[in-house]
């Protein structure tokens, strides 16, 4: 519980904590994994406090900051203020949760238009070369019809 307040993933701390646990009762060292449930309760006060304190700072948008930034972004876009190409990437970022990398590998093969998906399988590393993403793993994600055809209209320019 101490290492939870100096250290902020301590989620990371927990995983490898019960995997010890678990190898001992697969190896028959213990009767079974009395810390599993134990760990559970351990909470992450210092990823909470460091959070707050990027929130204090006004690292971290709030709520209706955020709404007021897709406000303008949307405006700025009906206004011809901002570009195509850097309104869809800014929904699509949004709208996947993406790390912008990830975005600017996108290729028009990796959007299935007609069942509404988008797979991400790379990224772009700072001089632009392709790379695997930071997981290293294929994610499909379902978006919503207004991006799909924001999509296909800057597609088609």
């Amino acid at each position: 519980m101490k290492k939870s307040q100096t250290y902020a993933n301590i989620k990371i701390i927990k995983s490898y904590v019960n995997q010890i646990f678990d190898i001992a009762e697969l190896l028959e060292y213990i009767e079974y994994n009395r810390i599993e449930k134990v760990i559970r309760y351990v909470g992450d006060p210092k990823k909470q406090q460091l959070k707050a304190e990027r929130q204090l700072n006004g690292e971290a948008l709030t709520a209706e900051e955020l709404i007021a930034w897709l406000d303008a972004a949307n405006e700025d876009y009906s206004k011809g203020l901002l570009i195509m190409q850097d309104y869809v990437l800014l929904m699509l970022t949004l709208n996947l949760g993406d790390r912008k990398s990830e975005s600017y590998a996108l290729q028009w093969k990796h959007i299935d238009f007609e069942n509404g998906y988008v797979s991400l399988i790379q990224s772009k590393d700072k001089f632009g070369n392709l790379k695997s993403t930071k997981g290293r793993k294929a994610t499909k994600f379902k978006i919503p019809t207004f991006l799909i055809e924001l999509l296909k209209e800057w597609k088609q320019k």
